[in-house]
């Protein structure tokens, strides 16, 4: 018999379990006591019975993971977990009658993962789910990539999940508008995710008038009406907390407004895809990330106060001038999209600004520098001073060689010279040694001649 009455914590990732091994685990409440709180079983092969079990023990549960299994949940599972604060479930499917009176979820719940479950309208039926008849510290739901289409999911949350912090509902398929209920009761809401769906109307001046909101991702929708109603309709009173604004690809149209620069803690803004238009100035500075839509102006000099920028896209725009030099100084600048403009000039150079190659600049066929192998019109004249001056510095080298070549030669052969003659000039024996070899020569060839 195995028992392990301390164990707290258990995990067995992966490993093939069936339903089988977990009732031989399971057996009796007592293998394992009350202290075991984590519970993980994700990527095995169970099924809704090891579910039921774990249900039927409670324990003392808080946290179970029960993530890519075969689990199929429906209105006969029966389930209580009085102290359970994560519960993740994704990656198993459920029966549109799952969340009846049968199903009860802890008051203690605090996160949610439903992740590609499967899930359309009919499974959350509001008058039915036990999750209303109890106040709800739910504040995690992950609701991403299922089957909804309706409104009637919103509905839900805002009568059951007002206390939510991060809400995830991405890559469904939800249709109209976004209602206002976001604005009205999610007083707590930070993150949200609606990316991926097919919402159409305005977006709601609302969500800047949560003050709590940090993070607002609406991109790959059917949005549109013009960018300035969202800016200005808005109290901002969440400017200090906004960090990043992802509406990308959607039909949103008009000009980038300047009350934008007020979101002094924006890191990240993606806007490309849309119909925006007019210029960029220093005014709409906060942060930049991607901005390709049909943009003009300069690009401003003042962007290089933007320290903690880490990537920048305004490819596909119609940017003029130069790019400011203040950009190669930003020293966490890791990625890099400037193509098909209309920038001209040298592009700037800096320590930072080496590692971004050709790809980065192309399609902007005034811009010249060593990345795009094209030379800048001042280029050839100051190759042609800089050969002049070496051919000078070269010229100065030779003459001072040959000045030491001469002096050397003119020093060598008056040493030798003198070490001949010198001695015979002062002494008399070496005077007469040299006549005497000299009359012995000039007999000797004589004699060869004769």
């Amino acid at each position: 018999m195995i028992h392990y009455p301390k164990l707290g914590e258990l995990r067995l990732v992966d490993c093939s379990l069936s339903d089988i091994h977990i009732h031989s685990l399971f057996y009796s409440p007592s293998n394992f006591s009350n202290a075991l709180t984590i519970l993980d079983l994700s990527s095995n092969i169970l099924t809704s019975s090891t579910f039921q079990l774990l249900s039927n023990f409670s324990l003392n549960l808080q946290e179970l993971y029960l993530s890519h299994n075969n689990i199929v949940l429906s209105s006969s599972v029966h389930s209580t977990f009085s102290s359970l604060a994560i519960l993740d479930l994704s990656y198993n499917k459920m029966t549109s009658s799952v969340f009846q009176d049968s199903f009860n979820f802890s008051s203690k719940l605090q996160n949610l993962y439903l992740r590609n479950c499967s899930l359309r309208d009919d499974s959350f039926l509001m008058s039915a789910i036990s999750i209303t008849n109890s106040p709800s510290s739910l504040i995690y739901l992950d609701l991403s990539f299922n089957m909804f289409k309706s409104s009637s999911i919103f509905y839900w949350l805002f009568n059951s999940s007002t206390n939510l912090r991060t809400l995830n509902i991405v890559d469904n398929v939800l249709e109209g508008p976004i209602p206002d209920g976001f604005g009205k009761v999610m007083n707590y809401l930070e993150v949200l995710y609606l990316d991926g769906n097919k919402l159409q109307g305005e977006i709601p001046s609302f969500f800047g008038n949560v003050c709590t909101l940090q993070t607002l991702y609406l991109s790959h929708n059917k949005l549109s009406g013009e960018i300035s109603n969202f800016f200005q309709n808005s109290s901002w009173c969440n400017r200090h907390v906004f960090q990043s604004l992802s509406l990308h690809y959607n039909n949103i149209t008009g000009r980038l407004p300047m009350s934008i620069g007020l979101l002094s803690e924006l890191e990240n803004l993606s806007l490309d895809g849309n119909f925006l238009e007019g210029d960029v100035t220093e005014s709409h500075l906060s942060n930049f990330s991607k901005l390709r839509n049909n943009l003009r102006g300069e690009i401003p000099c003042g962007i290089g106060s933007l320290r903690s920028l880490d990537s920048l896209d305004l490819s596909r725009n119609h940017f003029i001038g130069k790019i400011p030099s203040s950009l190669a100084a930003i020293d966490g600048l890791g990625k890099l999209d400037l193509l098909h403009n209309s920038l001209s000039g040298r592009i700037p150079c800096g320590r930072y600004f080496e590692i971004f190659d050709g790809s980065s600049f192309e399609g902007n066929i005034d811009l010249c520098s060593e990345q795009l192998r094209k030379s800048c019109p001042g280029d050839i004249d100051q190759t042609i001073v800089n050969l002049s001056k070496a051919e000078a510095i070269n010229d100065d080298k030779d003459s001072c060689f040959y000045e030491a070549l001469y002096m050397s030669m003119g020093i060598g052969y008056f040493t030798g010279f003198w070490s001949l003659v010198g001695p015979m000039l002062l002494w008399r024996s070496w005077r007469n040694a040299y006549l005497r070899f000299l009359n012995k020569l000039t007999d000797s060839i004589y004699d060869q001649l004769m």
